[in-house]
């Protein structure tokens, strides 16, 4: 009987996971779509800054669908494969998201020596 009644919560999670999931996947594509289509521009002044919302939607994109993965995961769907990365390409291309973010809200500079 807890066995059942512990299921039933753990389906009803990802469930409401699922769901939340999927509500950010639309809006998310309705603003990477006008994004991509702004830096193909050849005289837009504001490039970098769309490249930067770009590659953080496509994070965030990225984001959720593991969370729907995780769901396939879960029903024994889809099966997990881990992999090796160089640590050091992805800090180079992770911190310049947050240079931005670091100077507009206190006013510091962050600096990577990778």
């Amino acid at each position: 009987m807890e066995f059942n009644r512990e299921r039933e919560m753990n389906e009803s999670k990802m469930k409401f996971f699922t769901n939340v999931s999927h509500d950010l996947k639309t809006p998310l594509s309705l603003i990477i779509s006008p994004v991509e289509r702004l830096i193909s521009e050849k005289s837009h002044s504001k490039k970098d800054d769309l490249k930067l919302i770009h590659r953080n939607a496509i994070i965030l994109m990225d984001e959720i669908n593991q969370l729907l993965d995780f769901r396939k995961m879960n029903q024994n769907k889809i099966s997990f494969n881990l992999s090796f990365t160089n640590f050091a390409v992805f800090l180079r291309a992770l911190c310049p998201s947050y240079t931005d973010m670091s100077s507009i809200s206190n006013g510091l500079t962050l600096e990577t020596c990778i």
